[in-house]
């Protein structure tokens, strides 16, 4: 009995932990390039370039397939204020947030810190800006995963062996004889 039970839990395990994690796929938009880093970590850089006069929105939007915590910084860059190549921005969201210090003049910039990036959710960043006919702008993102979830076949070899060290315990105190003197 003790040996079918022993070898049904192993059967379960191994089971489960060729099983396939359930993780969503990541998306990114097509325009952005992604670097995948140690421990879930992304990185993103993204932009536009040859921007024509007047205003415009860019959105670039994403699926992370994890819960975690994003930042991010922009910048435009220019030879001569209110000239061809300057870029204003408007506003920069990230997930509906706005970026925080947004300076405008020849040079803007801008930075974001702890926006909360949700598992399978479309997330998006919305820039809104003024070109003067050659406009550009670059940016950077990161995220960061929140404390990892064990997958299922970590459960399984774990519960596997405190099981394993259950069925050990209760068969050793089986055959340990007490004798008195």
């Amino acid at each position: 009995m003790l040996k079918h039970t022993l070898m049904g839990m192993v059967a379960t395990g191994l089971a489960l932990a060729c099983a396939p994690a359930a993780n969503a796929e990541d998306f990114f938009a097509p325009d952005m390039n992604i670097a995948l880093g140690p421990n879930g970590t992304i990185t993103a850089t993204f932009g536009n370039s040859g921007i024509a006069a007047g205003f415009f929105t860019d959105t670039f939007s994403f699926t992370i397939d994890d819960d975690g915590f994003g930042s991010g910084a922009i910048v435009t860059n220019s030879d001569l204020l209110e000239g061809i190549n300057d870029t204003d921005l408007l506003s920069v969201f990230v997930n509906g947030l706005p970026l925080q210090g947004l300076i405008i003049g020849q040079f803007e910039s801008g930075w974001i810190t702890g926006v909360p990036i949700a598992f399978g959710v479309l997330n998006q960043v919305v820039i809104n800006g003024f070109s003067r006919g050659n406009g550009s702008y670059g940016a950077t993102a990161t995220f960061t995963p929140s404390a990892a979830i064990p997958e299922p076949a970590t459960w399984a070899f774990m519960l596997l062996g405190f099981g394993a060290i259950g069925l050990a315990a209760r068969h050793r105190a089986r055959s340990t004889k007490i004798s008195f003197s």
